[in-house]
């Protein structure tokens, strides 16, 4: 590049610099002096029926806890403008905020709103002259007979002076949230939004309930673990959203009301339990087959439970255990999700499904409670909403599991009766094999019965044969043996009568004659 144009190129840079000192110089000539500290804020004016926020319309500052409002009035001179970003998350309740309104209207009765936001005391002075005169009290803390009126916000009656600008102190102690959702309102305005508000969020409070009791009633007749655990989780997501809502603090009056606190701690623990059950009843996990996953859910539990022990004996730092784990604890169960998927079993898709609201709602709360987004109805209502939602999708989840596993068994069933009926074709083919050998067998069976018959029938005709010749040859025994003797007589005789020495008479030899005759016959 020649050195003309470089001189060019710095001059036109050094133009731009000189031309942006210059307008910034400018801006902060005319920039408004009207929120410097140790003023008073501008004054608002009411007019409409529209909400007017104090968030940029009001001045903050900080004190030790139990400063007395005296005090904090001779302090004015340090009372500064704020943004959400000025204000500090305070859990504990050490410190005390305290901020200065001021604001003229000719409607009247006005109306300081101010969601639950958990704030341990609030107390609402008016300032006449130089003297605070205090309105009314609100917060977890405070006695209902103290309090304007027991409502889902906190709720304070503006006493107005009408054409004349009115001055109001508001102290918060404790702060959970890096926001002011402080508004001033007429009553219309006040009973329209809150007309819709209440309406929604009881539509929403009653979808949970409907899928509550409807798991309570199927549990009672199939005895399935999965719709008592997620009914008692459905439970305690109620409890938990009531106490972010108010709702909580509106229906039940202790006595004491630090079991508002202890409540708002204690209900997340048991949520977050019954929440981790039902997704190790409903994924199938198993020590021998998940033994990591055993471990690490049971470890979470065991938090939990400590968390629980912690809020009931409100110790500092770890009654709010559960809550600052409930972050990792989600995504522990959405790797177990992710994890069954892989596995193949279907129904961790439908889990997953569910929980889909929750991821999205609790990334937009921690947004809200830094103070990157201002207070609307749908960050008061953000995890109601996702709970709603992920009520009727556990719902559809569990009946997707039972038709996912009813259609896999019916599968294996009838993977099964198929392998039966080709055990049932085997054995019959073997079994008409087996008869016809049996056939065989009966018919060789036979033939030797019949054989035997034969063989016994002649074994028996021999024995009879045999008896009857031996009862014959008794008889025959005896005439052969008369017949041997007689033969040995007629011999003898025969001899006698051959030699015989006597000499017979004609007669007698006529007689001698016939009877060697009748002998040699014999």
């Amino acid at each position: 590049m020649m050195p003309g144009l470089r001189n060019i190129h710095f001059t036109r840079l050094a133009k731009q610099k000189i031309f942006l000192l210059l307008f910034g110089l400018l801006l902060s000539l005319v920039k408004p002096v009207a929120a410097q500290p140790g003023q008073l804020p501008e004054t608002i004016k009411v007019t409409s029926d529209l909400p007017y926020p104090l968030i940029g319309q009001s001045t903050m500052l900080r004190t030790e806890k139990g400063t007395d409002v005296n005090e904090v009035l001779l302090k004015q001179s340090l009372f500064k403008p704020f943004s959400n970003a000025d204000i500090d998350l305070d859990i504990d309740g050490k410190y005390d905020f305290w901020f200065i309104f001021r604001f003229s209207s000719d409607h009247t009765p006005l109306f300081l709103t101010l969601p639950i936001i958990q704030n341990f005391e609030i107390e609402l002075y008016r300032i006449d002259g130089e003297r605070p005169v205090a309105i009314s009290k609100g917060g977890i803390l405070a006695p209902v007979a103290e309090k304007y009126l027991n409502y889902p916000v906190e709720l304070f009656e503006l006493n107005v002076t009408p054409g004349s600008e009115n001055t109001y102190l508001l102290k918060l102690n404790r702060t959970a949230y890096k926001t002011f959702p402080a508004r001033i309102m007429t009553i219309k305005s006040l009973l329209t939004r809150n007309h819709y508000s209440f309406i929604i969020e009881g539509i929403l409070f009653g979808i949970i309930l409907c899928v509550l009791l409807y798991h309570l009633l199927i549990y009672i007749r199939v005895r399935e673990m999965e719709y008592l655990l997620l009914a008692f989780y459905m439970l305690f997501l109620i409890l938990q959203i009531s106490t972010l809502t108010g709702l909580f603090n509106s229906l039940l009056y202790f006595n004491n009301t630090i079991w508002y606190h202890i409540s708002f701690n204690l209900i997340p623990s048991f949520s977050a339990i019954f929440s981790f059950w039902f997704s190790y009843v409903f994924l199938n996990i198993s020590r021998r087959a998940h033994p990591f996953i055993f471990k690490v859910f049971w470890t979470f539990q065991g938090i939990f439970i400590l968390s629980a022990f912690f809020a009931v004996f409100q110790v500092p730092g770890f009654e709010r255990l559960t809550i600052l784990v409930s972050g990792l604890a989600s995504v522990f169960l959405f790797g177990v999700g992710l994890l069954r998927l892989k596995e193949k079993f279907k129904p961790a898709g439908v889990y997953l499904i569910a929980y889909v609201p929750t991821f999205f709602s609790i990334p937009y709360l921690l947004v809200y409670v830094s103070g990157n987004i201002s207070y609307s109805w749908f960050t008061h209502n953000n995890l109601l909403i996702s709970i709603a939602l992920q009520a009727i999708l556990f719902s559809l989840a569990i009946a997707a599991k039972i038709r996912l596993l009813k259609s896999e068994n019916e599968y294996l069933l009838r993977q099964e009766n198929q392998r039966l009926e080709d055990m049932v074709s085997h054995r019959t083919v073997e079994l008409k094999q087996e008869k016809e050998k049996v056939e065989n067998a009966l018919n060789e069976l036979k033939s030797t019965q019949a054989q035997l018959i034969h063989s016994e029938k002649m074994a028996s005709l021999g024995e009879l044969t045999a008896g009857i010749a031996h009862e014959i040859q008794n008889p025959l025994n005896f005439v052969n043996n008369f017949s041997e003797v007689s033969a040995e007589l007629v011999h003898e005789m025969k001899q006698e009568l051959t030699v015989g020495s006597w000499q017979p008479v004609p007669s007698e030899a006529r007689d001698r004659q016939s009877a060697l005759e009748i002998l040699d016959t014999i």
